[in-house]
């Protein structure tokens, strides 16, 4: 039932909604079992949540580094710009094939991206692009590296007997590169596109049989190329909201390092923290409910954490436009069809990254 834009959802749409995010492919008659419900009231809900807009996406989410990439982000401030030239510049970065992630924001930045490069030069030459594409409109910008990232469960969602899954996923710089096959790049990039997606359906629009799709995911999953499967949440329809902040941390110790994360970890509204290289070292999401003053929140993490925290900037982020661990997927899929349409089937096609002019990975 929709008052005014929001949603109402009771406790059984919680633990759906819960351990979804923990698990977005987790199977109906598992969520059933969970939320006390039978198969087919957990997939009644499971659709009501999803036709609601309360749950965006079904996400994947990729180990970048095992790919050969590392995040990048960009915080910018514009300038001069009206309402139609703004939406040039984010449907710009939501056709971006590098582009990850987006954040529309109030306060100190209006939009942040997150974007995809193999080197220092290669986002460099990315920038230069956007810089002479929009640099009209950009008053000013700041750049993070993320060194490494942690997605955590949003604890609020649970009872205090569940909320116990504490890291859903993570992720890190460059690693170990793993190279993908057409096969492998064709499954990531329909699960970039719905985290749900049945592996029947994959088969069916790959032209490849049920058993070689688990086969592949297991792969993916085994090499540490697919780190987890969660939601991207419409908060505002559930009475959250979302904000990110920046925070200047003092030098510590290992010991008390491992505090701070423990800490986050454990926080309820806390539900990402990055270690990143730039003007700040760590940025975490943080949802509270839209009746409970953010200052608050943020005033007692200063008590527990005075030692610790230097300064910190926050912002109200109220709209994501994209978010895909998997922005090359359209390119993949654009080459999938053609395949099919030239030869009617990618059965035995060879790999992608053969030929490094028809590399996507």
């Amino acid at each position: 039932m929709v008052e005014a834009g929001r949603v109402k959802i009771d406790a059984k749409d919680r633990k759906i909604l819960y351990w979804l995010d923990v698990d977005a492919r987790m199977p109906a008659s598992a969520l059933a079992k969970r939320a006390g419900l039978s198969k087919e009231g957990a997939n009644y809900r499971i659709n009501g949540l999803f036709e609601s807009k309360v749950i965006d996406k079904a996400l994947i989410v990729v180990d970048v580094g095992r790919l050969g990439f590392q995040f990048y982000k960009l915080y910018f401030q514009f300038q001069r710009i009206t309402t139609a030239q703004e939406r040039q510049i984010l449907d710009y970065f939501i056709a971006h094939e590098r582009v990850a992630f987006m954040a529309h924001c109030e306060g100190k930045y209006d939009l942040i991206i997150a974007l995809m490069a193999r080197s220092p030069n290669d986002f460099n030459g990315i920038l230069d692009a956007i810089l002479k594409k929009f640099g009209s409109f950009i008053r000013s910008y700041d750049t993070t590296v993320t060194l490494e990232g942690k997605e955590l469960s949003r604890k609020f969602l649970a009872s205090e007997k569940e909320g116990k899954e504490v890291a859903k996923s993570g992720w890190t710089g460059p690693a170990a590169n793993v190279e993908l096959d057409r096969t492998d790049a064709g499954i990531l990039a329909l699960l970039g596109e719905d985290g749900r997606i049945p592996a029947a359906e994959i088969a069916r629009r790959m032209g490849i049989s049920g058993d070689t799709v688990s086969k592949r995911m297991k792969g993916l999953m085994d090499s540490g190329v697919i780190s987890g499967f969660h939601l991207q949440l419409n908060k505002t329809k559930i009475g959250y909201a979302y904000h990110k902040v920046l925070l200047t941390l003092e030098m510590i110790g290992e010991k008390r390092e491992r505090e701070v994360m423990k800490y986050l970890e454990s926080h309820p509204n806390v539900v990402y923290v990055l270690k990143t290289l730039g003007p700040w070292n760590m940025e975490i999401d943080v949802e509270v409910r839209d009746d409970q003053p953010f200052y608050k929140v943020m005033r007692q993490m200063r008590d527990e954490l005075g030692d610790v925290i230097r300064d910190y900037e926050s912002v109200y982020v109220f709209e994501e436009p994209k978010f895909n661990f998997v922005p090359m997927g359209e390119k993949v899929l654009q080459k999938q069809e053609a395949l099919e349409r030239a030869f009617g089937s990618t059965r035995g096609a060879k790999p992608f990254v053969r030929d490094k002019r028809d590399r996507v990975f």
